[in-house]
């Protein structure tokens, strides 16, 4: 049985349905994520915090008590995950970074 957060009609073996981002943490790449095995910002960040032993993953405008979770889009600026809705984050994500 598949969880609530991942998508339901996801086609792996279509280019088009996958985007696998590396995750970078302290300059080193420390893993990689399909976004479209994901339907929200949620089951994403609950993925990277189970990845990474349980550590609180946080997204939009935190605290520095936790590790952010950030992202470099398609014209190379770096922005905080959740700023953009879902769908669109989709198409421009190009690495994911936690701080």
């Amino acid at each position: 049985m598949s969880s609530p957060e991942r998508s339901e009609s996801m086609a792996s073996s279509s280019s088009e349905s996958r985007n696998v981002l590396k995750i970078h943490y302290k300059k080193k790449v420390v893993g990689e994520v399909d976004l479209f095995t994901y339907r929200n910002y949620e089951g994403l960040v609950n993925a990277l915090s189970d990845m990474f032993g349980g550590a609180t993953i946080k997204y939009g405008y935190v605290s520095s008590d936790h590790y952010t979770l950030t992202y470099i889009d398609n014209d190379e600026d770096w922005k905080t995950v959740g700023d953009i809705p879902w769908h669109d984050f989709l198409s421009t994500a190009q690495k994911l970074i936690i701080m």
